[in-house]
């Protein structure tokens, strides 16, 4: 009964820590070990439910009964750890500023809709792959979004957001008014 509360804790701390780390370590760092943390935390998740389900294992499942509420206790770490922060922090600094009212609408769609997707699509994986390949699904995903993102991720962290939309964009600064063009 004491899990919600223990989870809840948890999270809180590491939404600020997280943040605090971002800026301290970096975006691609950050990512990275948030992105493996929770992969971990599904990976054990995935071994715990196997066991629950394979009879010659099943006493492991029965002694560690405690393990569920660890593992993700630490997948929400690693996800509060800068991934649950990172879409609204890159839209605040990688979208342009002529467009950000209309993208940063669309990317809080794109997330609130990926989110309804995964919630939707649990319950159909596990009866397909079952709980434990469900989560080692999850922990190849977490995987792959820390290879994805730390290849095409521009680092942010310590640059002014003139400097960001310029290298996102290929231009000179937007905020300087362009240099007289000479005529001789």
């Amino acid at each position: 009964r004491y899990a919600v509360l223990i989870l809840g804790f948890f999270q809180l701390i590491f939404v600020v820590f997280g943040g605090w780390m971002m800026d301290k370590l970096g975006r691609k760092k950050c990512i990275a070990i948030s992105g493996t943390v929770m992969a971990v935390g599904h990976v054990g998740m995935g071994i715990y439910s196997y066991c629950e389900v394979t009879p010659d294992l099943q006493y492991i499942a029965i002694q560690n009964s405690w393990l569920p509420v660890v593992l993700l206790t630490v997948t929400q770490i690693g996800f509060n750890f800068s991934m649950a922060t990172l879409v609204f922090i890159l839209l605040g600094e990688i979208i342009p500023v002529q467009i950000k009212n209309h993208i940063s609408g669309l990317m809080n769609a794109v997330n609130s809709g990926s989110t309804s997707a995964t919630l939707q699509s649990f319950h159909y994986m596990i009866l397909s792959l079952g709980k434990h390949g469900t989560f080692w699904v999850y922990a190849g995903i977490c995987l792959f979004v820390v290879v994805f993102l730390n290849l095409t991720l521009t680092e942010t962290s310590g640059k002014s957001l003139s400097d960001i939309e310029r290298k996102m964009t290929n231009t000179k600064s937007l905020t300087k008014m362009p240099e007289q063009i000479s005529t001789e």
